[in-house]
Formats: structure tokens, C-alpha cells, sequence
């Protein structure tokens, strides 16, 4: 695999390859994951400096910026607070990403996208509408008995509204689906 940042992939491949990892057949690619792109696309969530040439190519990390744009808009969030949120947490998640796609991640060691929507309240408390991170859990079954770090997450957020998602399939299938480069 090309490094994470390196724009290799053509926008064929990448929605291709998004349309994989969220599990939609190669009809409905062609329909829901491009008009999503599309629109993501308009709201300016990748960034292109295209130069002097005609057709983008995009990295892995860009690609897995569309996938995470697209889970987050399972939840209903409005896409325009998705591009802004994404956008002002990209480089705190970056890394952590980056080790999700790696061989580690997919060896049995799951990483949860962990959202806090703060829509509604978000001007009150003067915290962003919706905040996001990504972290590991060490054990494959977050939910056994005397399972420390999810206790602790429910405790912090004890009066909050936050939802996990394990997303260590979806960014596998990513992975697969994106044509092998040097």
C-alpha cells in the first residue's frame, strides 16, 4: 500500500472502494455513494490542488475522511456539521486512523468512532454541536462484565448523549477494496 497520504487512487477506485466498506452493491454505488460524494464534495471535505492536472487522485487518508463522513451520516447528522466537525478534528484523528487501517487494527483489536452530539445545547454550553474521537478497545467484546474503559466512558458521560461504533470492518473492507499500488 501506498503511503496513507499519498494521492493514488482515482475517484472511480475510491467510490468503488467506499461503496464496498459500507456494504452497498454496485447499484446502489453508483446512486446513494454519489450523489453523498457529490454533496460532500460541494461542502469542500476533501480538498483538491489539482495544478495543472485534469482528474484528481486520491490518498487513503482522504478516502477514509469519505467513509467516516459517510457513517456519520447513519446517524441523520446535518452533512453540513459533519464536514465542519471532521474538518476541526482531522488532525487530532489522523493517527489514530492511520493505526485503525493497519494490520494490527484488523488482528482483532477493534477501534470505536465515539460521537457527542451536542446539537440542541452546543450554543449554551459553549462546546461544539457534535465532537467525535476514535480510540481502541483492547478486548474484542467491549460489553463483558468488569469491562473497565467502557464503565469509564458511561460514567464521564453520565448526563450526555454518546453513541460508539465500532468501525474496524468497515475501514477493513476499505482497505481490501482499494486496488493494490506499489
Amino acid at each position: 500500500m501506498p503511503p496513507f497520504t499519498s494521492p493514488s487512487y482515482s475517484y472511480a477506485e475510491a467510490e468503488s472502494a467506499l461503496g464496498a466498506a459500507i456494504g452497498f452493491g454496485l447499484v446502489h454505488q453508483r446512486s446513494i455513494i454519489k450523489l453523498r460524494l457529490k454533496h460532500l464534495q460541494r461542502l469542500n471535505l476533501i480538498e483538491l490542488n489539482l495544478g495543472k492536472q485534469r482528474r484528481a487522485k486520491y490518498s487513503r487518508a482522504q478516502i477514509t475522511l469519505w467513509l467516516l463522513a459517510l457513517i456519520l451520516a447513519e446517524t441523520g447528522a446535518d452533512p453540513t456539521l459533519v464536514v465542519t466537525t471532521l474538518k476541526n478534528n482531522w488532525k487530532s484523528l489522523v493517527g489514530t486512523i492511520e493505526r485503525a487501517t493497519s494490520y494490527e487494527a484488523r488482528s482483532g483489536q477493534p477501534y470505536y468512532l465515539c460521537l457527542y452530539p451536542r446539537v440542541l445545547s452546543a450554543p449554551v454550553v459553549q462546546m461544539p454541536a457534535l465532537s467525535i474521537e476514535i480510540f481502541q478497545i483492547q478486548q474484542p467484546n467491549p460489553f463483558t462484565p468488569g469491562y473497565d474503559p467502557l464503565r469509564q466512558l458511561v460514567t464521564a458521560n453520565h448526563e450526555s448523549w454518546f453513541c460508539i461504533h465500532d468501525i474496524t470492518r468497515p475501514l477493513s473492507r476499505l482497505e481490501n477494496a482499494l486496488p493494490s499500488r506499489p
